[in-house]
């Protein structure tokens, strides 16, 4: 489990590793993960990818959970 703190317009490139998958609940603000926005409160996972890409779209906190796939 991972907490982050981005500022506007941060990026921030998470790996996922082989037979992982990634959650990732948004405290506050607003984000773009790969090519999805989320905004706070939301949360999205993703499965089978080998990267998750994320930029901030204003001051935003999120938690970030890397799970057993």
């Amino acid at each position: 489990m991972y907490i982050s703190r981005l500022k506007k317009n941060d990026t921030f490139n998470f790996p996922v590793n082989e037979n992982r998958k990634v959650w990732i609940q948004l405290v506050s603000g607003s984000i773009q993960v790969d090519d999805q926005e989320i905004e706070t409160g939301d949360a999205i996972a993703a499965e089978k990818v080998a990267l998750v890409k994320i930029k901030s779209k204003d001051d935003s906190e999120m938690i970030l959970f890397d799970l057993p796939a």
